[in-house]
C-alpha cells in the first residue's frame, strides 16, 4: 500500500473537486493524490444557499490547508481563506512547473531518455521545484548532471530547450542612501532628486532611503544602481548631505 503524503498546515494547495459534492461538504483531490474536504463554512463567507454555485465536479481550486490529522488520514481545507495573492502565486507556480514538465517531455521525444522519478523527486526537494532547478541550470549547465543523464550532447540539447522556454531568474539589487537637508523646502528637494525612473526608491525611515532594481544580470544591475546613486549624490550636493551606505 502506497504511503499517503500529507501537506503542511497553512500550505496553499491546488485541488480538483471530486464528484463527491454534498450539501455540507466537498471532497477534493490534491496534487499529490491525497484527498481533502472543504466544510461548507470554508467555501465562502456569508450564507450559502447552493454549494454548487461555488464548486463543480472537475474544477480546479486553490485551497488553504487548515488541519491535518495523519492518524485518521483527514485533511481539512478552506476555499474562502485563500487571498488573491496566494491564488496568483500558486497559479504562477503551477504554470511554471507545467512548463518544466513540457521541457522534459520534448527532451524525451527527441532522445527517448526519461529521468528517473526518484531523481526528479530529489531535485524538487533540493530546489523546491523542477522549474527552479532549470532556472539555476541556465547560469550553470553543469547542474544538469543532477538528472544523471549520460552524454554531453544530450545535456547540451536539454540546456538549449531550457533556454528556449525558461526566463532567467531576476535578481534584486539594493543600495541604501542616507539623505539629509536643512533647507526650508528640504523634503521637496529630496523628493525631486529621488524621482528617478530607472530604479525604484523606497523610504525606510528618516534619513534612510533604498534604491532597488531587479534584473536578470546582476553585474549590469549593480553598475546601473551605482551610476544612479552617483548622479543623486552630485545633484544633491547644494541641498544637503547624502551618503551611500555600504
Amino acid at each position: 500500500m502506497k504511503e499517503q503524503k500529507f501537506p503542511e498546515e497553512d500550505e496553499i494547495v491546488l485541488c480538483t473537486v471530486s464528484s463527491r459534492i454534498f450539501p455540507t461538504t466537498v471532497f477534493c483531490t490534491l496534487e499529490n493524490g491525497s484527498e481533502g474536504v472543504i466544510p461548507i463554512s470554508e467555501i465562502a463567507p456569508g450564507r450559502i444557499r447552493n454549494i454548487r454555485d461555488y464548486v463543480k465536479e472537475g474544477k480546479r481550486v486553490i485551497c488553504k490547508v487548515l488541519k491535518v490529522d495523519e492518524e485518521k488520514g483527514h485533511i481539512t481545507l478552506s476555499l474562502r481563506r485563500v487571498t488573491l495573492k496566494d491564488r496568483k502565486e500558486k497559479i504562477e507556480k503551477y504554470k511554471k512547473e507545467n512548463n518544466a514538465q513540457a521541457i522534459l517531455k520534448t527532451f524525451y521525444q527527441k532522445t527517448k531518455i526519461k529521468p528517473e522519478g526518484m531523481v526528479l523527486e530529489e531535485i524538487r526537494k533540493k530546489h523546491e521545484s523542477l522549474f527552479n532547478f532549470f532556472q539555476s541550470a541556465l547560469e550553470d549547465k553543469n547542474k544538469l548532471s543532477e538528472l544523471k543523464i549520460k552524454s554531453g550532447k544530450n545535456l547540451d540539447l536539454l540546456h538549449n530547450l531550457i533556454k528556449e522556454r525558461v526566463k532567467p531568474k531576476k535578481i534584486k539589487i539594493t543600495l541604501d542612501l542616507e539623505v539629509k537637508s536643512y533647507l526650508p523646502n528640504g523634503v521637496e528637494k529630496i523628493k525631486e532628486v529621488l524621482n528617478i525612473k530607472k530604479v525604484s526608491v523606497k523610504y525606510i525611515s528618516a534619513p534612510l532611503y533604498r534604491l532597488e532594481i531587479e534584473s536578470e544580470n546582476a553585474k549590469e544591475a549593480e553598475k546601473l544602481l551605482n551610476n544612479e546613486a552617483e548622479k543623486i549624490v552630485k545633484s544633491f550636493k547644494n541641498f544637503g548631505e547624502i551618503k551611500i551606505k555600504s
